[in-house]
């Protein structure tokens, strides 16, 4: 081979050896940003993880640490190198062998769990913690990203709340007045002794969940019109034919038909819809409404202007008045009654007073629902009711309302 062949020969080389280092050093280019794309994801994983509230542990399938944040060293009071030669059974008292065997399929199974546990300080404290565990793969092996919550606060809250909740039942239970108590969907969660006296029902009859009388009105109103319309299909059927049966069933449609005003009277003592006017015109009308009988008279004040009540404290005053005005037909022998509606600061104070027979307040049945009633009415608003009464003088109830948020 002449020397000219050998030159081109050797620029061959060195251009295929050029071109090999080029791609060389490209790839190790790459390398070398997907490693520091890695760091970089790994120094912002370790960052966020450090500023999390709760301890963060990262254990493999054998319980051992391979990451621990800060918060987990400070909790604890190790070092990171420390808890990084460590495993869960070192920290947790009650974590053994059989125990770990078991937890981690059925963490492997679910995903995520939520366990409540104690982790022992270095200094030999213990510390309640809740701790969320989450299950991941990562290559080729198994993760579990344990997040530890200090759990100290709540129980203490916790054992705070069941102390005053004893406190609270130790004085109700022994209070002369009646005390009841709602949660925010109007059940009664707690009655005291005396409210069950003064009611004349058992406690576990008054708890629980409250009658649902709109939806029972609508079920009642649709079984009765079913109900009609049946009677109505045996009278075109078979009544031409049998006297006797279109008589009967002609008494059942009449019963039908009472029966649905019946309902629908109770409907509007429970909602009258003449509380769309406000607290004042539904007390005129209540007013009117008695004095028809013309056995007593009814005179109401009520200020020009006033504060718009809430819809549940305009009802529960109108239902008082409306129980007061019976009491009076049936128990009073009254000649006149007085209904005064007024403000006194925050308060709406109501007063229904008449002339009757009165009564011993101390000597009531243990079964008057009337009289629990109202007071259980008042109760539930944050307010007072009395009764003024003695044989011979008459009876004044007094209610006293605050008039609270949504006036």
């Amino acid at each position: 081979m002449n020397e000219s062949a050998r030159d081109a020969e050797t620029d061959a080389i060195l251009k295929r050896l050029e071109g090999e280092n080029a791609a060389l050093r490209r790839d190790r280019e790459n390398l070398e940003r997907l490693v520091a794309e890695r760091n970089e994801l790994l120094h912002l994983t370790s960052f966020a993880l450090n500023r999390v509230r709760e301890a963060a542990y990262l254990l493999d399938d054998t319980g051992r640490f391979v990451y621990v944040n800060k918060e987990a060293c400070r909790t604890l009071g190790y070092s990171n190198a420390e808890l990084l030669l460590m495993s869960v059974s070192d920290i947790d008292p009650d974590w053994t062998a059989d125990r770990g065997s078991e937890a981690w399929p059925a963490l492997r199974e679910q995903g995520s769990l939520v366990i409540e546990t104690m982790h022992r300080r270095k200094d030999g404290s213990l510390l309640p913690v809740q701790v969320n565990a989450s299950f991941f793969e990562y290559g080729d092996k198994e993760y579990n990203l344990a997040l530890a919550r200090d759990v100290t606060k709540l129980r203490t809250t916790e054992r705070a709340l069941r102390e005053s909740e004893r406190a609270f039942r130790t004085l109700a239970e022994n209070a002369p007045d009646a005390i009841v108590r709602y949660d925010l969907n109007c059940r009664r969660t707690y009655v005291n002794p005396e409210f069950a006296r003064v009611t004349g029902v058992e406690v576990e009859q008054l708890l629980g969940e409250p009658r649902e009388v709109l939806g029972a009105k609508d079920e009642l109103g649709q079984h009765l019109s079913a109900l009609r319309m049946g009677v109505s299909t045996l009278r075109v059927r078979f009544g031409h034919d049998n006297p006797d049966i279109d008589e009967h069933v002609q008494k059942l449609l009449l019963l039908s038909d009472k029966t649905m005003q019946v309902l629908r009277n109770v409907m509007t003592s429970l909602r009258p819809a003449v509380l769309d006017a406000g607290i004042a015109a539904a007390l005129e009308w209540l007013t009117a409404e008695f004095s028809q009988n013309g056995q007593t008279t009814c005179c109401l004040s009520v200020p020009e202007e006033s504060r718009e009540l809430a819809e549940e404290r305009a009802i529960a005053l109108f239902r008082i008045v409306q129980e007061a005005l019976t009491n009076v037909t049936r128990h009073a022998d009254a000649h006149q009654v007085f209904i005064t509606l007024k403000e006194a600061g925050d308060d709406c104070l109501l007063e229904v007073r008449d002339d009757g027979r009165g009564f011993d307040p101390v000597a009531i049945p243990r079964k008057s629902f009337g009289l629990a009633g109202m007071r259980e009415r008042v109760l539930m608003l944050g307010g007072a009711l009395d009764v003024v009464s003695s044989p011979g003088h008459g009876t004044a109830i007094k209610v006293r309302v605050p008039f609270g948020r949504g006036y």
